[in-house]
């Protein structure tokens, strides 16, 4: 058994769509087939050659060529190579020259030949695709258009006829070119990796394919250069742009040791890096297939309009049929005028502008997110995320930057604050601990000559020691003081600190006999945190709070500078709880790390994580992602979800307008053919250029 991703061009219907997929699944040899109208891809699982399956695609008139590598490329092809497009424009020839033939030279009997020859022509695709939804017993537009351009030639109306395959069929090759554009949004993702890439082979460049680079490969990137693959640099460091990815504006300096994703642009420097993964396992690659599948669940609102559709266009063929019947059969009017009305009806019948309304401005939405570094799971979390009464915070790293500095030094032993901040960060500066990297940074700061350490010991998950001259000195909390000193003073140092620090996050330094003092540490809040609250709140929200296990001290100032409630002191559990108990607000989303507030996440409406580039987990499990470390993408969420909605109901309600206009109409025989087909064509043309506005920021 094999299984095959086709890229599709030419699906401009989600009835087409559907045709396609069951007659690819009764194809046989073949077990499955599930197609992704929103993203031109259907995925196959097939005994059967791919050639056969490429064949039979191409014989239901649409384009389709493999997907290789992840490639997230659509069949599109050029114009004259679309066979659809090709046959629109000689059908078009033949209709201008029969008009001549017929109104100018008054030669009506060649005009017949020419109409029927553009009839022929514009129409191979629509009557084609008739027989097949026949053969499957669905009556779809292609059906609908087939009766009305035969009835009309029946009646000798083969200039409405001819006009109605011709503005058909134009309408279909633009609609389907409009909406190629808009599955060119994920399309463009993909371009962000090249296809090739340099490696070391035996001491040599070599260049290859990326889809062959594997684990451990040595990878060169040279100065402005996109990076290949996911990886860690080994040599060089440089600017990166990251923000294909994360939507970043400004470049990130990265060097030895840190790591570099597929799709981000080497800026200035010459860099070798050891690969992780292969491409078809990169970040960017797992980005572009939750988009896909994000792009292919349906919104609330569009399964509400699909049951519409399926109950709608039965009804309104049944009243075509009635408009022929009760005026000729029942009333004695004239057969031609009331058939000639229930082809327009007809015509007007099929719901292409009202279905297409909701996904194709879905697809625009997640695709611009996408582009912006946001992850949007589903159509669903899109349109709930308008709909959010509250937001919960995590502090650290969400709120505050996850970054700690020192915030204070307390002497205990007579020493200086310089003797004690030197000695702690001579210690530290062997350790990556993020308060460790604190002490470093403020020593530096100013200006302190760390020294050197001997017998360095690591004592897990309590402190550290180690010799400085002929002194041992430890740096940790009091339970590494607990260990090393005699109870009673013990007893007597853990009374003042008490006394005199409030502050969670601390290091006590000193030694076996006595405590030289505390430093203790805050981490910086966001500069954007304030503004992202304050857009919050004005964006209707009623409320947006802080959740943290930082004591009632650190949490009230931290609140206080960002113009956020707050409740401190929670343990994990707790913010559960609180979520469960905001949630008699209204809709309610939790913006945390994606790993310690995984609980909270889950239990909220919305689970949105933070700084998820490169993290698995968070990407995989978050509801939303934000690719960076910005909480400024929470409000834009909110402003794209209310956005997006907006246009459905725009969409929807002149879709349903036009139609009600047009049938109104035909059921007092004041429509044409010709009006019918322009009002059908140009509103799903219109709606899908109304959903594609939310493609730009």
């Amino acid at each position: 058994m094999q299984k095959t991703v086709l890229r599709l061009s030419g699906l401009d219907c989600l009835d087409c769509a559907r045709k396609l997929e069951k007659a690819i699944s009764e194809y046989p040899g073949v077990l499955f087939a599930q197609l992704n109208f929103n993203v031109g891809k259907v995925v196959i699982e097939h005994k059967v050659s791919e050639h056969e399956l490429i064949k039979l695609i191409k014989s239901m008139g649409y384009g389709v060529v493999p997907q290789k590598n992840n490639d997230s490329k659509t069949a599109a092809s050029r114009w004259y190579e679309d066979n659809r497009l090709i046959l629109t424009i000689v059908s078009g020839i033949f209709f201008l020259f029969a008009v001549v033939v017929q109104f100018a030279l008054k030669l009506e009997a060649l005009s017949i030949y020419l109409f029927s020859a553009a009839i022929i022509l514009g129409g191979f695709y629509i009557f084609r695709n008739a027989l097949n939804s026949l053969k499957s017993f669905n009556l779809d537009m292609n059906v609908l258009m087939t009766i009305a351009v035969f009835g009309a030639a029946a009646i000798g109306e083969w200039v409405e006829g001819a006009a109605v395959v011709l503005l058909f069929s134009i309408g279909n090759t633009l609609q389907s070119r409009t909406l190629e554009k808009t599955r060119g949004s994920i399309s463009q993702l993909m371009e962000l990796a090249p296809e090739q890439a340099v490696i070391i082979e035996d001491g040599r460049e070599k260049t290859v394919p990326v889809a062959e680079i594997e684990p451990g490969h040595v990878v060169i990137v040279r100065p402005g250069d996109k990076i290949p693959v996911d990886g860690t640099i080994i040599k060089g460091s440089t600017s990166i742009d990251q923000s294909p990815i994360t939507g970043e504006s400004l470049p990130v300096e990265k060097s030895v040791g840190y790591q570099v994703f597929a799709g981000t642009i080497n800026i200035d420097g010459y860099l070798e890096i050891r690969t992780e993964k292969r491409s078809r396992e990169s970040t960017l690659a797992r980005i572009i297939h939750l988009v896909e599948e994000a792009q292919n669940e349906k919104a609330p609102v569009q399964q509400l309009v699909d049951r519409f559709a399926n109950y709608y266009t039965p009804v309104v063929i049944m009243g075509a049929v009635l408009l022929t019947i009760i005026p000729t059969w029942i009333l004695g009017l004239p057969f031609e005028q009331w058939f000639y009305s229930s082809l327009v009806l007809l015509v007007i019948a099929c719901p292409c502008a009202l279905v297409i309304s909701t996904p194709v401005s879905l697809v625009a939405a997640i695709g611009n997110a996408a582009r912006n570094g946001i992850l949007i799971k589903g159509g669903s979390y899109l349109e709930l995320a308008g709909t959010l009464k509250a937001v919960a915070f995590d502090k650290t790293g969400t709120l505050t930057k996850g970054c700690p500095r020192v915030k204070s030094i307390h002497i205990l032993s007579g020493n200086l604050e310089e003797h004690l901040l030197t000695t702690a960060a001579s210690l530290e500066k062997m350790t990556k601990h993020p308060l460790a990297q604190a002490l470093v940074r403020e020593a530096e700061n100013r200006g302190l000559e760390l020294h050197g350490v001997s017998n360095f010991k690591q004592h897990t998950g309590k402190g550290i020691s180690g010799d400085i001259g002929a002194n041992t000195y430890y740096a940790g909390s009091m339970k590494l003081f607990k260990e090393i000193m005699d109870q009673d003073k013990y007893l007597e140092y853990s009374r003042i600190i008490e006394d005199k620090v409030k502050e969670k996050s601390i290091v006590i330094i000193g030694s076996s006999t006595h405590i030289e003092g505390i430093i203790t540490f805050e981490d910086s809040i966001r500069e954007e945190a304030r503004d992202t609250v304050r857009q919050l709140k004005e964006l209707g929200l009623n409320k947006v709070v802080m959740l943290t296990g930082d004591n009632e001290q650190a949490a009230q100032k931290a609140a206080h500078d960002m113009g956020i409630d707050y409740e401190a002191d929670l343990l994990p559990q707790e913010k559960l709880d609180y979520i469960r108990k905001m949630k008699a607000l209204g809709k309610v989303a939790m913006v945390g790390d994606g790993v310690n507030d995984a609980p909270a996440l889950a239990a909220a409406d919305i689970g949105i994580a933070m700084g998820t580039i490169g993290t698995d987990t968070a990407i995989e499990t978050a509801d939303i992602a934000l690719m960076a470390d910005d909480i400024s993408r929470v409000p834009y969420v909110v402003k794209l979800s209310k956005r997006t909605v907006r246009v459905i109901k725009e969409n929807i309600i002149f879709s349903l307008a036009i139609k009600a206009v047009f049938i109104a109409l035909a059921l007092t025989g004041n429509a044409t053919l010709w009006m019918a087909i322009f009002a059908d064509t140009g509103a799903a043309l219109l709606v899908i250029i109304n959903g594609m506005r939310l493609m730009k920021n």
